[in-house]
């Protein structure tokens, strides 16, 4: 057994330690918010001089369409045992013809026509399931969600992919250069470039630079079982993916100074995108306002003088420093900013004050899981948050000198996760390192600014094509 195999099992001995919050990031502590002229404002900075800089768009896009079927499946089960349909699965087949793939089920089940006319409802809702999912079929169940047509273009469903060259186009351009790196699992690498080579075709005088990379395996790590034994599979560590936080590696390895990040499946209907596209600007543009800020102060800093660099520290991030070294070290760190939308509900992290175990406090985005919810206090300050994070980030990734951070060393190891999964019908125990936007990035100079609610529309389930700002 590795010296890394054993660090992982005495982590799920100890676990990891909760987040301590001080308080929630709001309008006016800790959340900026703008106003219309001073949107336009920023992203008129943003649109004079992104010139200047390599700017690249980061894609995770490895994630499996699994789950965003999850209703079909359970439905094919329910039918297959006699039971009514699920309430999800029903209305995915009562709004069929409202989905843009909608056409190619329809070719498929032509080709089966006879077998369709002579069978009960049941019979029929079982064929429509399995064409959608099987691999006989489009073999939705088994492809990744960057993969699956969500929205139309010239009358024919395209995938997100297009979306997100679309998106490239209009907000991590130079010139005519377009720069999108994709995370994606090794199996579909081929599935990723016949899509890419598909769509550079509709756009002719772009010079698109499209590049992929996997998960690296040697960031998996090992699944136990209840007791902290690891799981063996044939003699062999049963080693799994360690979560989002992993694409730290890739994105440490890019040739970039700006780095816009955006999640595969949150994307819009075309005709939507130049809005959205605005407040994509207004990050970066905030991003590159502050990033001139904080080089000027380090440039000061050189000549001994401490005193600006010591009143942006505190008004900008409420900390009080005034040694130059420490102001210094403090301020030559990765910065981003990260869009915030207004709490709904919905699932997900969102924007704290988070105080350390040496009494600093810094913003950071949290996720439910790393909150001590039976600690009536940090329960209440969870129950104050007004905004979720949508996973909407601008990242400046090089020094004042132009050298690459190295960000590994931003990275907190203490906030991981650990999680329990179903396999072969008993539970284990699996660990995700620190996620990218959570504590990969926790010593980051961070700055939030809230986005509209229109910004953010994650395709979790095949229902959310249904919503407004994806349905034709």
């Amino acid at each position: 057994m590795n010296s890394n195999i054993e660090a992982q099992i005495d982590r799920f001995k100890i676990g990891f330690p909760f987040i301590n919050l001080d308080r929630p990031a709001i309008i006016g502590d800790g959340i900026l918010s703008f106003s219309e002229s001073e949107i336009e404002s920023l992203i008129s900075f943003y649109d004079r001089i992104n010139k200047d800089f390599k700017i690249l768009k980061f894609v995770p896009a490895s994630g499996a369409a699994t789950r965003m079927f999850k209703d079909l499946f359970a439905g094919i089960n329910e039918l297959e045992n006699g039971k009514s349909l699920n309430t999800g699965a029903k209305k995915f087949i009562d709004n069929l013809s409202s989905f843009v793939f909608y056409r190619e089920l329809q070719e498929l089940l032509e080709n089966i026509e006879d077998a369709i006319a002579n069978s009960n409802q049941t019979t029929i809702q079982l064929i429509i399931l399995k064409t959608l999912l099987a691999a006989e079929g489009l073999g939705f169940g088994i492809k990744p969600k960057g993969a699956i047509p969500f929205h139309k273009v010239n009358g024919i469903g395209e995938t997100p992919v297009y979306d997100h060259l679309l998106e490239g186009i209009s907000y991590a351009s130079l010139g005519n250069k377009v720069q999108i790196h994709f995370t994606i699992s090794n199996e579909h690498e081929e599935l990723f470039n016949e899509l890419v080579d598909k769509y550079l075709r509709h756009f002719p005088s772009v010079d698109f630079n499209i590049h992929f990379s996997n998960q690296l395996e040697e960031t998996n790590t090992v699944a136990v079982n209840s007791d902290n034994v690891p799981v063996k599979i044939e003699g062999e560590f049963f080693m799994r993916p360690a979560g989002h936080g992993a694409l730290l590696e890739n994105l440490n390895t890019l040739q970039a100074d700006l780095v816009f990040v955006k999640n595969i499946d949150n994307v819009v209907k075309p005709n939507l995108e130049p809005e959205n596209s605005r407040y994509k600007k207004l990050l970066g543009g905030l991003l590159l306002k502050k990033k001139k800020e904080i080089f000027q102060l380090l440039e000061e800093l050189e000549l001994g003088n401490s005193e600006a660099a010591s009143n942006f520290v505190k008004e900008e991030l409420g900390l009080h420093m005034d040694n130059v070294e420490e102001l210094q070290l403090f301020l030559n760190r990765p910065i981003r900013v990260c869009g915030m939308v207004e709490n709904t509900g919905e699932p997900g992290g969102g924007p704290f004050w988070v105080r350390n175990n040496n009494g600093k406090v810094s913003l950071q985005i949290v996720e439910k899981a790393q909150i001590d919810t039976s600690n009536s206090e940090q329960k209440e300050i969870l129950q104050r948050s007004t905004h979720f994070n949508p996973v909407d980030l601008a990242c400046w990734v090089t020094d004042y000198k132009g050298n690459a951070f190295d960000l590994l060393k931003y990275r907190d190891d203490e906030t991981g996760f650990i999680t329990e999964k179903s396999f072969r019908g008993e539970t284990i125990k699996a660990m995700e390192l620190p996620g990218l936007w959570n504590g990969a990035m926790a010593d980051w100079i961070t700055f939030f600014v809230e986005v509209p609610l229109q910004t953010f529309n994650p395709v979790k389930t095949v229902l959310d094509l249904l919503k407004p700002n994806h349905l034709d």
